[in-house]
């Protein structure tokens, strides 16, 4: 497998600078038609993509957002739907109120889940970002939540997910958002 190439690749076989690369990647309006064609080219013959991580550490942002969820292993046995229709097809018919199964509360947890997904997901593509979702795994020490947001613009997490001393940390160096109810000890204000 060949070495993916770099900026500095680009530069020497259209004979530029690599601000003037990267002008032409940002900017192209702003350099000469026939250099922007000599770098261009260079850019397609290369195959050059660039780099989300230079271009991250040079704007000090990374166009990331974060969304953290807990553990949710138990719901991945949890029955299919139809086996849980098949169930309420036998309850009788005047049982107005009952108690929610096991498997109906996890499968509402994750159908929960996967609306948080989706529209996280949404909105993060909205304002221009992509999102990284983890997921808390057997993951004791937190060292899940704090590694994802290394490498993310702004957080967010289900409450209760991640403890209050870890998202205050977290909250000093990256917007934190903690969705679905308020953290204990957190007052809101109306």
């Amino acid at each position: 497998m060949s070495r993916a190439a770099t900026v500095y690749d680009v530069a020497d076989r259209a004979g530029v600078s690599i601000a003037t690369v990267s002008r032409v990647l940002r900017s192209p309006d702003a350099v000469r038609p026939v250099t922007r064609e000599r770098v261009l080219d260079a850019v397609t013959a290369l195959g050059y993509v660039p780099s989300g991580s230079a271009r991250g550490l040079a704007e000090r942002r990374t166009g990331v957002l974060g969304l953290y969820f807990p553990g949710f292993d138990a719901a991945e046995d949890a029955p299919p739907l139809d086996a849980l229709s098949a169930a309420r097809a036998d309850a009788p018919p005047f049982a107005v109120v009952r108690e929610e199964t096991q498997a109906e509360t996890e499968r509402s947890s994750m159908l929960f889940l996967d609306e948080v997904l989706r529209g996280a997901e949404l909105e993060a593509w909205k304002q221009g970002f992509v999102l990284m979702v983890g997921v808390g795994r057997d993951d004791p020490d937190r060292s899940t939540v704090r590694d994802m947001a290394g490498r993310v613009d702004g957080l967010m997490v289900l409450a209760t997910s991640v403890p209050d001393d870890v998202l205050a940390r977290l909250a000093r160096r990256i917007p934190v958002v903690v969705l679905s109810g308020p953290r204990a000890g957190i007052t809101t204000t109306t």
